[in-house]
């Protein structure tokens, strides 16, 4: 099972804003044990319509992820003193699936203290028989 969409944020004014995604119903089955957590990929797109501007960059995640949705939120990096093209448009493109596809694994790490730096996690995959 998976659903994919795109989210749309305004970064203009502001470093960091969450939304609200809502999905199809019953795209999901509520019973984890079954059939798996479900898990959300997304990436940040922006469309520049002048063509010559450099954003700077920005990081995504999911929150409250269930079978009826979850709150996508989006962080600009720097200080918010760079105009970000097209008043801030930006795109979040999601892909969320339960379980894990035939021959995958999936996974979480928790990072914490991100705000500056450099923070790595060493991820642990279960080994495949």
């Amino acid at each position: 099972m998976s659903y994919r969409g795109r989210a749309v944020l305004r970064l203009n004014s502001v470093e960091v804003q969450c939304r609200e995604v809502v999905i199809y119903p019953n795209s999901f089955e509520a019973n984890y044990n079954r059939f798996g957590q479900i898990y959300v990929i997304l990436t940040i797109n922006y469309f520049n319509s002048s063509g010559t501007f450099v954003h700077d960059a920005a990081v995504s995640w999911a929150e409250s992820v269930s079978t009826k949705g979850f709150t996508v939120c989006a962080l600009k990096v720097g200080r918010n003193d760079r105009k970000t093209p097209d008043s801030g448009l930006t795109f979040v493109d999601y892909f969320m699936f339960q379980g894990s596809p035939t021959g995958s694994v999936s996974g979480r790490a928790k990072i914490s203290d991100w705000w500056e730096g450099t923070t790595c996690k060493k991820v642990h995959l279960p080994l495949v028989s």
